[in-house]
This record gives C-alpha cells, sequence and structure tokens, in this order.
C-alpha cells in the first residue's frame, strides 16, 4: 500500500474532523428539534383559538339574540333603533345594516346620508340570498342566525332575524353586522410571542448544550491529541494533562496514555542506554575487526623474491575478514623448488572463516619450519617425512600432513579448500589439490589453455585422505590465473545468473598477452559490470611465469 499511505508528494485527502461533524450533526439536529416543536406548538395553539374563537362567535350572537328577542323595529328612526344600537355598542358593533326580505334597506349606519328618501336604499343579492336561505334554516332545523366566520381575521359576518314594524303590521327584517373578535387577535399576537421565546430557549438551551459538551469531551480530546503529537514529534516526556471530570471514560483514556507515555519513555531510555552499550562494542569490535584484518593480511603477502613473477592480486573480504588466503615462499635447496604458492578458500567468510585460514596457514608454516625448509631460518629437530620428500612427492606430502593436523584441530564442519603450486627451476609447476575450484595457465602465443584442475576433497573434513600431485608443463611468459570461487559465482541483481568459469576463462585467454595488472584490471572491470550481489569472499591472483634467467635473479633477491 502506497497508510499508505506513502505520500506521492500531494496532500493527503481528509475527512471532516469530527469536532466539525459532530458539530454540524447536533446543529441540524437542534434545528429539526426546534423547527418540529415549534410548528406543533403553534398549530396545537392554532386549533384551540379556532376552536375558542367559533365557541366564541356563537356565545356573543345567542346573547345579542336574547336581548333583542323582544324588541320590534320601526323604518323609521325611533327609540328601538336607539335600544339596539345600545345592545351592540358592549361588542363593539358600531355600524350595520337591517333590511326585509325584499332586500330594502331600513337602516344603514354607513349609508343613511348617501341617498335621499326617493331613492330608497337595497342590499345585494348575496346577501338577499342569505336571508332567505336563513328563514329556510329557521323552519327546518331551527338555527335561528348565520354566522361566516374568517379566521385569519378573526372576524365574523352575522346575520340575525328580527321582528320588525310596518305600515303593513308585523314584518320579518335581518340585522347584517360585522364583529371583530379582538380578543382572539391578541392571543394569536400572544402566541406568536410565545413561540419566538420558545424558539430562542431552544436555541439558547442548545448552545449552551454544545458548549458543555465542548468542555466536558472535546477540550480533554484536544489535550491528548496535543500530547500525542508532543510524543510523536520527540517530546518523551508529554502527558495529557486536564482536570479529572469524575473519573469519566476520558478520565480513564488520559490515565492510559499517560501510563503509557511513561512506558514508552522508561523502554526508549533503556533501549537508549542499550543501544550506547551496543555502539560502545560495536565500536569495539569493529577496531578488532580491523586489527584482525591486518594480521590476516600480514599472512597474505607477495615477498620480493617472487617479483619476477610480476604478481597482480585483487583481494576483496565479503566482510571486515576474509576467509581467502594464499602466501608466497622462498624453500631451500633445489630439491623441491625455490619458490611456492600456497592459496586456500575456508568455509563460510566473516570470523569464522578467518579464524580456519589462519590455522591453516600457522599450520603449513608450521610443517615448513619443521622440514626445515625456510630460507632465512634453520631449524635442529630431527627431519620430518617432508624433509626427506622428494619433488615427485613434496606437494601431496604437504597437503596429507596439512589435512591430518587440520582434521585433528577443527571441526569437520569447518573446512577449507586448498591449493600448493611449486616452481621448478626448469619451468615446470608441481601442483596438488585439496577440492579448489579448477585454476588456468594460458599460453600467448598459441591460446592453449592449461587446466589445475581440481582433486580430493577439502582440507580438515577427513582424517585420513590420498592426495596426489601433478605437473604442469610451463615456458616463459605463460599466464597463470589463480582465483577463489567467490569470483566466478557472483551474481548479477535481475535473474542471479553466475559470472561463471566460462566467462572468467574466455575473458582470461583473450588478455593473455597483456600484462598480469592489465589482465587483472579487465577482469575486475568485467566482474563489477555483471555483478550487483557478492555472496562470497572474491580473490584473483594473475602470474607470468619468468624466464630461467628472471627467476635466478629472483631467487638471489
Amino acid at each position: 500500500m502506497n497508510r499508505t499511505g506513502e505520500n506521492n508528494g500531494n496532500a493527503p485527502e481528509r475527512n471532516p474532523r469530527l469536532t466539525l461533524r459532530i458539530a454540524l450533526f447536533y446543529t441540524l439536529l437542534a434545528v429539526t428539534n426546534i423547527i418540529f416543536f415549534s410548528i406543533m406548538i403553534f398549530e396545537n395553539q392554532t386549533d384551540l383559538l379556532q376552536t375558542n374563537f367559533r365557541y366564541h362567535s356563537d356565545s356573543i350572537v345567542r346573547t345579542v339574540l336574547g336581548d333583542l328577542d323582544r324588541l320590534r323595529l320601526r323604518r323609521s328612526p325611533d327609540e328601538s333603533l336607539e335600544i339596539l344600537e345600545r345592545a351592540l355598542a358592549p361588542f363593539d358593533i358600531q355600524s350595520f345594516v337591517i333590511f326585509d326580505r325584499s332586500g330594502a334597506v331600513w337602516h344603514d349606519t354607513e349609508q343613511k346620508n348617501a341617498q335621499s328618501q326617493s331613492d330608497p336604499l337595497t342590499v345585494d343579492s348575496g346577501l338577499r340570498h342569505r336571508a332567505d336561505e336563513l328563514i329556510n334554516q329557521e323552519l327546518v332545523f331551527r338555527s335561528r342566525y348565520s354566522l361566516v366566520l374568517n379566521e385569519d381575521d378573526f372576524s365574523v359576518d352575522l346575520l340575525l332575524p328580527l321582528q320588525g314594524l310596518s305600515e303593513r303590521g308585523p314584518e320579518k327584517i335581518f340585522l347584517n353586522a360585522a364583529l371583530s373578535v379582538r380578543e382572539m387577535q391578541a392571543r394569536l399576537n400572544a402566541l406568536y410571542y410565545q413561540v419566538a421565546i420558545a424558539v430562542l430557549w431552544g436555541v439558547a438551551f442548545h448552545l449552551v448544550f454544545a458548549i458543555f459538551v465542548y468542555r466536558l469531551i472535546f477540550r480533554r480530546l484536544n489535550v491528548l491529541k496535543a500530547a500525542s503529537l508532543r510524543m510523536a514529534a520527540g517530546d518523551l516526556k508529554a502527558r495529557a494533562n486536564f482536570p479529572p471530570q469524575g473519573g469519566d471514560e476520558l478520565d480513564d483514556l488520559g490515565a492510559s496514555f499517560n501510563s503509557m507515555a511513561a512506558g514508552i519513555q522508561d523502554k526508549v531510555e533503556t533501549i537508549s542506554e542499550q543501544i550506547t552499550t551496543i555502539r560502545g562494542l560495536n565500536e569495539t569490535i569493529q577496531l578488532e575487526m580491523r586489527i584482525g584484518k591486518e594480521v590476516q593480511e600480514s599472512f597474505s603477502r607477495v615477498s620480493p623474491e617472487f617479483a619476477a613473477f610480476r604478481p597482480a592480486v585483487y583481494y576483496q573480504p565479503l566482510r571486515e575478514v576474509s576467509g581467502d588466503i594464499y602466501n608466497f615462499y622462498k624453500l631451500k635447496g633445489e630439491t623441491v623448488g625455490t619458490h611456492a604458492l600456497f592459496f586456500a578458500d575456508a568455509t563460510g567468510h566473516g570470523v569464522s572463516a578467518a579464524l580456519i585460514t589462519a590455522i591453516v596457514i600457522l599450520s603449513l608454516e608450521e610443517l615448513l619450519r619443521s622440514a626445515d625448509l625456510f630460507e632465512s631460518e634453520s631449524m635442529a629437530s630431527t627431519p620430518s617425512a617432508l624433509a626427506t620428500a622428494d619433488r615427485e612427492t613434496f606437494a601431496a606430502t604437504i597437503m596429507t600432513d596439512l589435512n591430518r593436523i587440520l582434521a585433528e584441530r577443527l571441526n569437520p564442519f569447518f573446512h577449507a579448500t586448498a591449493l600448493v603450486l611449486l616452481f621448478q627451476p626448469d619451468g615446470e609447476i608441481i601442483f596438488s589439490s585439496a577440492g579448489h575450484t579448477p585454476c588456468y595457465a594460458v599460453r600467448p602465443s598459441t591460446g592453449e589453455v592449461l587446466h589445475l584442475n581440481a582433486q580430493g576433497t577439502p582440507l580438515g573434513m577427513v582424517a585420513e585422505m590420498g592426495i596426489e600431485c601433478e605437473r604442469l608443463p610451463t615456458r616463459p611468459g605463460d599466464k597463470l590465473l589463480i582465483y577463489s570461487d567467490g569470483y566466478t559465482e557472483a551474481h548479477d541483481g535481475a535473474g542471479g545468473e553466475e559470472y561463471s568459469r566460462e566467462r572468467a576463462l574466455d575473458l582470461f585467454r583473450q588478455s593473455a598477452a597483456l600484462a598480469p595488472d592489465e589482465i587483472l584490471q579487465r577482469l575486475k572491470t568485467d566482474l563489477f559490470a555483471h555483478t550487483e550481489i557478492f555472496n562470497d569472499d572474491v580473490t584473483m591472483l594473475v602470474l607470468e611465469i619468468p624466464g630461467a634467467t628472471s627467476r635466478d635473479g629472483a631467487g638471489g633477491a
């Protein structure tokens, strides 16, 4: 996963913060709650007002009817009209119209001066129709009045039947008036005010509750977040310090965080101390490894007596010390040859392999000293079998005695391949191999390849092991390549392909006409062009077989 989470250079998408999401949700919930209950209260109170309006209107009309039941109005203004006006005054009815069944107006408080007696007033057809319906309802349903209620402004258009006296005698007349129930309007205004108060109260309540929740929960969460960020930035002393709120879950979370932070601080301090100790031990080990490397390199040296062979050496340990070792020896006498090369590759690499090589090289030199073969030393001890060996058996005798010593000193799991070469004055090489990887000699003039084949088993695996010698005739100018298997087994990074012996031999044969140091440089360049992974120590030696004159000169050095 890019958890990421890997950062590809773009700012990571972040969801809205929990505080914002809860605030938005709570705001929506609060607004919905306030609107819902306000509507419920308003609808309920409005229904009550409308019921009261209808009831109050009926009550007023019944009261008026009761007051006017015995009243007999005349067409001309008289005392009866004044009685009517006084009966309507308590209900704030200032204007009205009285008309008969034909629609002729008897009295109209708004229009009494608008027309003359010669042009009598009449009501509209709609009002006459209502009067006819009222008479019919009175006969069938005993309904004594007609009300038209306007619930928007709480006004009533009432129509009442009255008794009138005209020149023709008693006559049915009607009173039409507009009644405004102001009390209902006042109650409606009061309802608006109460709903506004309820809304403000709801807003205030939810705001106070939101502040309480924020102070109770999110302020402590912010303290925890700040402490976490400080710890992430490396401040191991950061703690979530906030006043306890009665031991609730956030108090427990803060206590757990502080306990965890203290534990982390203790562990980090302990680890830091251990790292300091390990760093010191590592520096000591590295110093000892460098010393070990210097000691090991002192074993692998090219003596001036071998200058005639123009040796070129590449030595690359996989780690600080190596499991590869080589040495050149100048021996006494002409019996076995005056120049010898020993090359060994211990199993594994690193310290364990380096210790094996140290045992191998020291055991070899112990054998050479016991045979009194070092030109610069003289042994007074009894000559060993190695001292009496001839040139035909000397190399095999060295390997056999060395194998016996190592088998006694080492576990069979710790062993080493080895190769010993004796350079004879006549140019012949007598060599013996103990499981070492094949090496090569190339004659530049013809391109002929001479093989130093592997034979036997590695030193130290079996105490009694038969090892033989082989002879390799060489001529002056022939090139010799001795190497460890870490050279040909190096891998490329893609498919794990080995460098291979075939590739090494092919390049060595093509370069045989060059000087040893030039050959080695070409081998190294091609090796590093191929290789990304080294799994073992790498050692390469390139020698040139000198002429007899040069060899004698070297021997005299």
